[in-house]
């Protein structure tokens, strides 16, 4: 569910952009439309009430599917909904799009914050979007991105979250490489224990990736997009399994739908993503994926950038092919903080290392100039 980074949220690479192609694999004649900034935000309203009144009035065809859509199942009032009044979108600025639609910069009672626009024209997707945004005012918790309210009587609808200052998690890792290693465990350990908030909640994420994962301002993890993969498609899907194919679970890849241990073999792939740098399976092309996976039951060969075989050891323990034998997350999360701590440990020995380096050549150099100058009095 959305939100987006301060930065655009960009494909890794030509080839990530083309992935997500194959993985949706529309009909020419019912891909989406590019989807505007919900018209509906700009318009004023004078109370929390009359929200429903002024999106009445609103002519277009597309405005009315929307409020049928939401006419037998949006609650009275509910705590949620946001007037436009106080919601004000910046047009220009598309941050992110996905596969549930865009994403836009916005301001919330003076706090950034990011607006995803969700099509939703049926009663079965109206009765999705609510679920949805239940399930994440639910969610509060450190390492999930905040939720601040929806505003459904609006086409596209609109879901306002917390706007991630650092962005996605695979961008943030890039810039911050010379950081070192304790910050790529540290940040995979708080998006653990975000899986880890959902999972005792009952709520399957069902599309963790690298770009489903933002960082805040203070360099906290936090999961995004969890929940909406449960959504009615609102196109036809052929050819292929819905999803991020790269980190899907072989069962998923055959159309099961998303489970916990499903999750956990798909955070098995997002270690892969951080740590290697790239795209899971590269350069296996994403459609040869689920040949590979699901019929031969192959997996990946050590990556590089995995400095120990018990760090690559968590990820096949992660991603194991029988859903009942995968890694409880009780036990990555313990295996993750062992690998933050003893990368804390080693950077803390590295710099003292240095620093103990340091003063002794300042000592050198000091001793040289206390012989120097004897030398040269003597001269005089």
């Amino acid at each position: 569910m959305g939100c987006a980074s301060s930065t655009a949220v960009t494909p890794h690479s030509e080839t990530q952009a083309r992935d997500e192609e194959t993985v949706i694999s529309l009909r020419p004649s019912q891909r989406p439309r590019q989807q505007e900034p919900p018209s509906c935000l700009f318009h004023s309203s004078t109370s929390r009430s009359s929200i429903y009144d002024d999106c009445w009035g609103c002519s277009t065809a597309a405005v009315n599917r929307s409020l049928w859509s939401f006419a037998s199942v949006i609650p009275s009032n509910p705590s949620w909904l946001i007037p436009r009044d106080e919601l004000h979108v910046e047009v220009s600025e598309v941050v992110g799009s996905g596969s549930f639609g865009h994403v836009f910069r916005g301001e919330y009672l003076g706090s950034k914050v990011a607006v995803k626009c969700v099509e939703v024209t049926s009663e079965a997707a109206a009765g999705a979007f609510l679920r949805e945004v239940a399930i994440w005012q639910q969610a509060r918790h450190p390492n999930v991105v905040r939720f601040f309210g929806a505003c459904p009587l609006s086409h596209p609808c609109a879901l306002i979250s917390e706007e991630a200052a650092n962005g996605t998690l695979p961008d943030y890792l890039r810039r911050q490489k010379q950081a070192g290693r304790f910050l790529l465990w540290r940040t995979l350990l708080d998006a653990a224990l975000g899986l880890r908030f959902l999972h005792q909640r009952g709520i399957i994420h069902g599309d963790l990736k690298g770009n489903n994962i933002l960082v805040s301002q203070e360099g906290t993890a936090m999961l995004n997009d969890f929940g909406l993969s449960s959504m009615p498609p609102q196109w036809t899907l052929t050819g292929s399994a819905t999803g991020a194919v790269r980190w899907m679970a072989p069962e998923c890849m055959t159309f099961s739908t998303p489970t916990f241990e499903s999750d956990l073999y798909s955070f098995g792939m997002v270690i892969v993503e951080a740590v290697t740098e790239k795209l899971p399976w590269m350069p296996l092309r994403t459609e040869a994926i689920p040949q590979y996976v699901v019929r031969q039951r192959k997996f990946l060969q050590r990556q590089r950038g995995f400095e120990s075989e018990a760090q690559w050891e968590l990820v096949r323990a992660l991603c194991a092919f029988e859903p009942d034998q995968r890694l409880p997350l009780k036990s990555a999360i313990q295996r993750l903080s062992e690998f933050a701590e003893s990368e804390r440990q080693q950077e803390q020995q590295h710099e003292s290392d240095r620093q103990q380096f340091k003063e002794a050549r300042r000592r050198r150099r000091d001793g040289r100039r206390d012989r120097i100058q004897p030398c040269r009095l003597l001269a005089l």
